[in-house]
């Protein structure tokens, strides 16, 4: 519910939860039982959060549902959910070993500018913070807004990763700035090109208020306009956000 033109005559989103879907999961099959006349036993099939729905329904409805399939899910919600770069990680280091080792540069550089004033006054600078950092000595950066500009710049790789393969070729023209040093030289430089070149021409300033992001979900959560649809992003947002709480660290020790 609330995919694509999936709704319930209203865009409330607090009717967009697992739990919700699960019932409708059961509802779909007693529907079809009923209308074909079917008393065999059902499968149910999903990947990532449909493997949860999946794993789900056969457990809240065994009278429906004789076995699922889940792959890739995540069943059990987990706080710093880093497993998951890791895999994305490991894609990029087994398709293009120089992009990995450039793009782990620019991170550990980023990681240490991040450290002092006039690191993060840099990297404001390069990367078009909103709202900037100053670099003043006596300024105070939450961890939770530095984690979010990190979190911001590894995300480009995680949507690559996870939702375009096996087009390698979305993949391929990420590391393009990465692998051509001649052009870019200093790994940032590389990492913010592929920011530019993935948003287009999108905004391309980097959040860097934690606050200001939470803000803009509890807003979604009571967004009620009666027209056109969300997103595919906007509900995957919310339902990750205020079903499951699913997070992942970019600053792990």
């Amino acid at each position: 519910r609330y995919y694509g033109q999936s709704k319930l005559g209203t865009n409330d989103l607090q009717y967009l939860t697992s739990a919700q879907m699960l019932y409708d999961v059961a509802a779909f099959i007693r529907a079809r039982q009923e209308v074909e006349k079917l008393t065999g036993p059902w499968i149910t099939f999903g990947g990532s959060y449909s493997g949860n729905l999946a794993a789900w329904s056969r457990q809240w409805f065994p009278d429906l549902i004789l076995g699922a399939v889940a792959s890739s899910a995540p069943v059990l919600a987990k706080n710093d959910f880093y497993e998951s770069l890791e895999m994305v990680e490991e894609v990029i280091k087994r398709r293009d070993q120089k992009c990995y080792d450039r793009t782990s540069e620019a991170f550990a550089k980023l990681f240490k500018l991040s450290q002092d004033p006039a690191g993060r006054k840099t990297i404001s600078d390069k990367f078009e913070l909103s709202p900037a950092w100053t670099g003043a000595p006596d300024e105070v950066i939450d961890a939770l807004d530095l984690n979010l500009v990190f979190n911001t710049l590894y995300g480009m790789y995680y949507e690559v990763v996870v939702y375009d393969l096996p087009n390698w070729g979305h993949l391929t023209n990420l590391c393009a700035p990465m692998v051509n040093e001649r052009l870019y030289p200093d790994p940032i430089d590389a990492l913010r090109k592929q920011q530019v070149d993935q948003n287009g021409e999108r905004d391309t300033s980097t959040p860097s208020k934690y606050d200001d992001e939470i803000n803009s979900l509890i807003k979604m959560k009571s967004h009620v306009d009666g027209k056109g649809v969300l997103t595919y992003s906007d509900d995957a947002l919310a339902c990750i956000c205020f079903t499951f709480a699913y997070t992942v660290s970019a600053l792990r020790a």
